[in-house]
């Protein structure tokens, strides 16, 4: 983020009183998309982690610097968990449909 910044000729932006409420919003969108992956299919699993991840995230740069890498990494796997789950719902719908076709 750092470097498309400063690419784009933004580099005074670079600052804490600037970045960390941007890491706010991006955090708070991304568990906003994992609530509307959880209305999908109905698992709780990657939206809780996510929002773990995203409090370990904030908090850990205000408190120890690794806990907001493991906060980061959390909401990584919980985007990719996310993804699986509702490939696997929309597949698994997908089949359902095709077998309703062929009795119907």
């Amino acid at each position: 983020m750092i470097g498309a910044l400063s690419a784009a000729g933004l580099g005074f932006l670079i600052n804490d009183a600037v970045l960390i409420p941007l890491m706010v919003v991006t955090l708070s969108l991304t568990v906003w998309g994992l609530s509307q992956g959880r209305r999908w299919y109905g698992r709780n699993g990657p939206l809780l982690l996510g929002i773990g991840g995203s409090i370990g995230a904030v908090g850990g740069l205000f408190w120890w610097i690794p806990v907001a890498f493991v906060g980061f990494a959390a909401v990584v796997a919980a985007g990719a968990w996310n993804a699986m789950a509702v490939r696997a719902c929309s597949v698994a719908a997908d089949s359902r449909a095709a077998v309703s076709e062929t009795e119907g």
